[in-house]
């Protein structure tokens, strides 16, 4: 990847699709993460597992572990599908919103 303008976009691409995949032209040779478990949408889990990762490449932790005392890795992920699964009617129609773009 080039530059420094790494979106969460496209480390979800990088991560389930490919890393070319953020590239302007693809270069895989193989199939992605999301392929190869049947992955057919975006998911509450996977925005929650890409939040996760970006989480702890910003944090000061040099291993990862979702016990880390440091970035408390499986806490901070069931918090992110906490944000998609404990809202009212108003909210549910944002987080559809939001799914919906990220399926596009």
């Amino acid at each position: 990847m080039q530059g420094g303008n790494f979106s969460g976009y496209q480390a979800y691409k990088h991560v389930f699709t490919s890393p070319s995949s953020v590239e302007k032209v693809p270069k895989a040779t193989r199939s992605g993460n999301a392929r190869i478990h049947g992955m057919t949408s975006v998911t509450p889990a996977s925005i929650a597992y890409i939040a996760t990762q970006a989480r702890f490449a910003l944090s000061s932790a040099s291993v990862f572990s979702r016990t880390d005392s440091v970035t408390d890795s499986e806490r901070f992920y069931h918090s992110v599908l906490e944000y998609f699964d404990d809202v009212d009617v108003d909210e549910q129609r944002e987080i559809d919103e939001l799914l919906i773009w990220w399926n596009r």
